[in-house]
């Protein structure tokens, strides 16, 4: 509707539109450092949550568009026929997307919560040596739980539904790293990946996938 509306007018909505994608994931990073935070007081499982934003933006007469404001908890009821189309869509897609994983509830509920802790993401690298690299090469020894993250990354693509990912991704991922508060080594290795050559991303999820059907 909104594409039809620009067209009629001899708006380029595309520009529009990606202007929209671009203000989107910097407001997201700008709180990046407090989203991170707030995930790490509960160091249970590195899958623990997700949340829905709801953006509220509009266009100046420059085609400049302006964050009126993100709703943390945005309405999911409907008024229309229409709109519960849309927002039964949102629902079933953001659920297939992240992918709700199952676990033993009695054994989970049996530990003392005062020992449960997270172990530490175990890196095969450092920072500064991944940033260093043009990219990841193939030959690397990866650690189960880089594998992992990078498999689930892969997957939650391919969930995605309706859904547009609009960062990463290998064009943007090295533009938007400067608005980063913190270097993250989890950043970091998913731009190298998502900026390797097709053979050499290939190349590591088959690696994954033994690792996984050996533990299984």
């Amino acid at each position: 509707m909104l594409r039809t509306a620009y067209e009629k007018s001899g708006i380029n909505y595309q520009y529009v539109h990606a202007q929209f994608k671009d203000l989107i994931v910097k407001t997201l990073l700008s709180v990046e450092p407090h989203i991170t935070s707030a995930l790490n007081k509960n160091p249970t499982s590195r899958n623990n949550c997700f949340e829905i934003y709801g953006f509220d933006i509009i266009v100046d007469d420059n085609l400049k568009p302006w964050v009126l404001e993100v709703n943390v908890m945005p309405s999911l009821s409907s008024s229309s026929p229409f709109d519960k189309r849309i927002k039964t869509m949102l629902i079933c897609d953001a659920l297939t997307l992240v992918g709700i994983r199952g676990y033993d509830k009695s054994k989970f509920h049996s530990q003392n919560t005062a020992t449960l802790g997270l172990a530490p993401f175990q890196q095969s690298m450092n920072v500064e040596e991944l940033r260093s690299n043009d990219g990841l090469s193939g030959d690397e020894q990866l650690t189960k739980d880089e594998l992992e993250m990078l498999m689930d990354l892969e997957e939650e693509f391919s969930r995605r539904g309706n859904f547009q990912r609009v960062y990463p991704l290998a064009s943007n991922v090295k533009f938007y790293e400067k608005f980063f508060e913190v270097k993250r080594y989890q950043n970091q290795l998913v731009a190298s990946y998502l900026t390797a050559p097709e053979y050499v991303r290939n190349s590591l999820l088959r690696k994954h996938k033994r690792v996984y059907h050996t533990e299984v």
